[in-house]
């Protein structure tokens, strides 16, 4: 296999690992539905270095020691905590995972949350929520909406916390310059 082969199969395993997870770019309207309560979502702790390009879950979320949880010496290390909800993606026809900090513009998140709350709602998952994103960067506005629910063409299970968990251990690949042994046990859920 020559290096162009290479680059393509990595770029392709890559995409296909986010290919779970909802995103959206400018100029997007996408109508999702809620596949669990808002109780029911979870947290992620995600370690984050701009300067070094981390973008990595904490590793003891696997049930794994973590470097990043101890004096690494990098300055811009943070910590942040990402909420997770399974959804359906109507607009794509797949049950995707809604991941993302809880930002007022730029994040499906805090508008799902006021939207909800503003309505009085009883659960989550009872209707549809569009969800537009207009403009980039630090100029970018994510907006939902409440709507009547439309009819699913099929019956969707939502993925259980540990699937979705794989899914994210798999996205986000732990890769670390820090020098430590990592246990591969199972997952603690």
């Amino acid at each position: 296999m020559g290096l162009l082969d290479k680059i393509k199969q990595a770029a392709t395993e890559t995409n296909s690992n986010l290919k779970d997870f909802f995103y959206t770019k400018d100029g997007d309207k996408k109508r999702i539905r809620m596949l669990c309560e808002i109780d029911d979502g979870f947290e992620v702790i995600m370690h984050s270095s701009y300067e070094k390009k981390i973008n990595v879950p904490c590793q003891k979320q696997f049930g794994r020691q973590c470097p990043y949880c101890t004096e690494t010496g990098i300055e811009d290390l943070k910590n942040k905590t990402q909420y997770v909800f399974p959804i359906f993606n109507q607009s794509d026809s797949s049950q995707q995972i809604l991941m993302a900090i809880a930002y007022k513009e730029f994040s499906p998140v805090m508008p799902l949350i006021t939207e909800y709350t503003i309505n009085e709602q009883t659960t989550f998952c009872d209707r549809d929520y569009i969800i537009m994103h207009t403009g980039k960067g630090m100029s970018k506005t994510i907006t939902v909406r409440g709507q009547k629910p439309c009819r699913l063409e099929q019956k969707i299970t939502p993925w259980t916390k540990a699937e979705i968990m794989k899914k994210i251990d798999k996205a986000y690949p732990y890769k670390v310059n820090i020098d430590i042994q990592a246990d591969e046990d199972d997952m603690p859920f």
